[in-house]
């Protein structure tokens, strides 16, 4: 991980996951990570072609000039893109990272 935020952030998911794949949604708590949540985004995967933002941080909001609370990540991405991304995605659903 190159930024802080990154690095911060990577850290706290590995100490609440343990040894697996993702820790449980009512064991993420957004307070833990108060210094960079404006930063921070959350996706919840609905189906195949839907990961919904649950959390967005203000700064990406405030960056973006949009909310992005409750929209669908993959609605911002060109057609070829979203293929890809979906793919990256799916990976990380199942086998916890990409590659």
């Amino acid at each position: 991980m190159r930024s802080k935020t990154g690095q911060i952030l990577y850290a706290y998911w590995n100490e609440v996951r343990g040894d697996r794949l993702a820790p449980r949604r009512f064991e993420i708590e957004p307070s833990r990570i108060a210094p960079i949540l404006s930063e921070t985004f959350i996706l919840e995967r609905l189906d195949a072609d839907t990961y919904r933002f649950r959390l967005a941080g203000t700064r990406i909001g405030e960056d973006f000039g949009f909310e992005f609370r409750g929209t669908n990540f993959l609605d911002g991405w060109m057609a070829d893109d979203r293929i890809t991304l979906i793919r990256h995605l799916q990976s990380l659903t199942v086998q916890g990272g990409v590659g």
